[in-house]
């Protein structure tokens, strides 16, 4: 008999020691004392960032994404006779393909096992410790910078978990590198040589952080940009993109997958899934290969902001039948500013849908992590949907 979980983390009140750090740590103030001071979670404020897991002294409090014991299994999985290093990375400072080797080849690391997270706050110390009893030399935990954590406080709780375990392997002789932070953001880059000055992402950006200048081209402030993709929807020469997020980059692709169904003859429809990273988890890493199902997509997207109706249009184009975004929900997007202009360009693809009568092909669903098993059953909804759309048309030609 399988017990679908019906949340995402749990806390066992019966053996919870009433430490309370928990309490104290929580970014987002979802943490509680009932009338007995014993902690609750209130799974309507809880982001499921997994950082209270990872403090909990008492091993009470269980995340059912990226637990201790399936991220050691992971590493397992991983970890071939060869590998010496071990890579953990934020999901917000890294990129699907994780285009971070550059990085990491400047501090000498070579064929790491990588180990990409929603948050690297969430990892416990037993964690860097098991690996390293593994046989691991070198971790390196790539993190958002703190001003621009999405979970408030991961960055920072993994700074002082890495200080502290620094001392600790000091005092038993390990090196001071064997344990290292790499603070990154992943911010929008700037192509000043395709700019031609034309400011529409001044006026677009929700963070004021694009600042238009006197008879020169506009200039980025890095301290205010949060890597939304906003600017980038809009740049008519394509001059701003995230890197790993490009336009062209998703284009391509889009069509490669296309070309893959077509090639194997995949039952249909095709369907394509762009999913913001914050709105779901395990999929994105369950499907790294791209493919749901033989004839269904997963394409990974920094935020609902950066869903370029260009990439929707060109997935019709390469042959798919629909295509569904999966986006956070409105309380829960990690880039609220940049959702009255997502609305904007919703607006225009719908416009353009209709035109081409592709309106009922296209569908966007707001979900959480906290959703269990919303993103499987949305799938499943959305291709039965498009499938029978094509069957009516059949229909309708006879």
């Amino acid at each position: 008999m399988v017990t679908r979980e019906i949340t995402p983390i749990t806390l066992d009140s019966e053996l919870c020691s009433r430490c309370y750090i928990c309490y104290s740590v929580c970014p987002f103030e979802a943490i509680s004392l009932n009338q007995d001071k014993v902690p609750v979670i209130d799974m309507e404020k809880c982001m499921v960032c997994g950082i209270c897991a990872s403090v909990c002294p008492s091993g009470v409090i269980t995340p059912y994404y990226y637990g201790y014991k399936t991220l050691i299994e992971e590493l397992k999985a991983k970890k071939t006779p060869g590998t010496a290093s071990l890579v953990v990375a934020c999901r917000g400072s890294t990129t699907p393909d994780c285009q971070v080797l550059d990085v990491l080849a400047e501090r000498n690391v070579e064929r790491p096992a990588l180990i990409r997270v929603p948050c690297v706050g969430r990892l416990p110390t037993e964690f860097y410790l098991t690996a390293l009893s593994m046989g691991i030399k070198q971790i390196v935990a790539i993190q958002c910078n703190q001003d621009f954590c999405r979970f408030n406080k991961g960055s920072e709780m993994n700074h002082r978990r890495v200080a502290v375990l620094q001392s600790l392997l000091k005092s038993f002789g390990y090196g001071d590198d064997t344990v290292t932070i790499i603070e990154r953001a992943k911010q929008i880059e700037y192509d000043t040589a395709k700019c031609v000055g034309c400011d529409k992402c001044v006026h677009i950006c929700p963070y004021e952080a694009i600042e238009a200048q006197p008879l020169a081209t506009p200039k980025i402030n890095p301290e205010k940009c949060t890597g939304c993709g906003t600017c980038a929807v809009v740049c008519p020469h394509l001059a701003l993109e995230i890197g790993g997020y490009e336009c062209t980059h998703l284009a391509e692709l889009i069509q490669s997958y296309g070309d893959r169904i077509k090639k194997t003859r995949a039952k249909p429809p095709a369907i394509l899934v762009f999913c913001c990273q914050w709105a779901d988890f395990t999929s994105l890493d369950r499907y790294r290969d791209g493919f749901i199902r033989p004839n269904i997509v997963l394409i990974e997207i920094p935020c609902f902001s950066k869903l370029d109706p260009i990439n929707v249009f060109q997935a019709f184009y390469y042959g798919f039948d629909g295509v569904l975004a999966v986006a956070c929900s409105d309380d829960d997007c990690k880039s609220k500013e940049s959702r009255v202009t997502t609305e904007e360009n919703m607006t225009v693809l719908m416009t353009g849908l209709k035109m081409m009568g592709l309106e009922n092909r296209f569908k966007v669903h707001k979900t959480s992590p906290r959703n269990l098993g919303d993103f499987d059953e949305q799938v499943n909804s959305f291709s039965d949907t498009i499938l029978t759309l094509a069957r009516e048309q059949e229909a309708g030609h006879e």
